[in-house]
């Protein structure tokens, strides 16, 4: 069952209190902001109107691990009006009022081995788990152990090193935000890092077929012939934020820095991201694995 929850001020930021071990990321008005424009930019990415990018029965179960503000969610339950869904996330910031056929388990951390239940699943959605999770391959042997047989896991995760195809990004203050914050979350036990043939790799092990991977560069600047791009635009939005949410705790808290030294370094990264000149893309990586009937044989 989910706890009550408390929050506590932490750095200027509202965080959980729960005190769950590691998670150094808020969930105060800003962060949800954030969590909404990049949900809005990901709808974007695919250019696809569809909410579920795998098979799936309309009237079938599904759970979305981390789902923060609770907007996809919702939209599947209206959607899909016979299915049941069931949101999980470690903090109550979803709204009241949802479709009757939608339910949050909130502040609950989805890493619980209870998270799941005992009912299987037809669809097991997961967004953004780096810097969340912090155990990738016990986290896939759960899911593929509650999906039913022929469901499917689908995940996105954003690689948020900074990369450019016209030159080196070492040294800049992006590239310097992020190896901190990088080097902080894995200090903290929820690694922010994403390698893709890792993941691969994990879902092969728990078990999983079918397995597919597709990549999606998405500009973070306006230095593209694609700058109005809806995506893009919302993407640039989120990352604004993402560069302060994501690194205030962990600087702060594992490497001791001061709230100056760690605003000097959101300022000149943030000067980065605004900078059409220094053109810079990020990741998407989208997997899709299916459970198939007669098991991991």
């Amino acid at each position: 069952m989910p706890l009550r929850q408390k929050s506590v001020q932490e750095y200027g930021r509202l965080c959980d209190g729960l005190n769950v071990r590691g998670y150094l990321l808020p969930h105060d008005e800003k962060e949800q902001d954030r969590l909404d424009f990049l949900y809005q930019a990901l709808k974007f990415v695919l250019c696809s109107n569809e909410l579920i990018h795998v098979p799936h029965p309309p009237n079938g179960r599904f759970i979305d691990l981390g789902c923060g503000t609770g907007i996809w969610a919702i939209e599947v339950a209206e959607k899909y009006p016979a299915a049941y869904v069931l949101g999980v996330d470690i903090a109550s910031i979803q709204p009241p009022g949802c479709p009757p056929n939608c339910f949050f388990l909130a502040p609950l951390d989805y890493q619980n081995r209870c998270f799941l239940g005992e009912a299987p699943w037809d669809v097991v959605k997961l967004r953004m788990g780096s810097g969340s999770v912090v155990a990738w391959p016990l986290l896939y042997k759960r899911i593929w152990s509650t999906l039913r047989p022929d469901g499917w896991v689908e995940q996105w995760e954003i690689d948020f090193e900074p990369r450019s195809d016209i030159r080196s990004l070492n040294g800049t203050p992006l590239h310097q935000w992020y190896q901190r914050t990088k080097s902080a979350m894995a200090a903290s036990g929820r690694p922010i890092a994403h390698c893709a043939k890792q993941t691969q790799m994990w879902l092969r092990q728990a078990g999983f077929k079918a397995i597919s991977h597709q990549e999606i560069a998405l500009p973070l600047n306006q230095w593209n012939q694609d700058a109005s791009d809806t995506a893009a635009v919302w993407y640039a939005m989120a990352y604004f934020e993402i560069i302060e949410s994501m690194c205030v705790g962990p600087l702060r808290k594992v490497f001791c820095l001061t709230e100056k030294e760690v605003q000097s370094i959101v300022s000149h990264a943030r000067q980065q991201a605004l900078d059409p000149t220094v053109p810079t893309f990020y990741t998407i990586h989208i997997y899709k694995a299916q459970k198939r009937r007669g098991g991991k044989g």
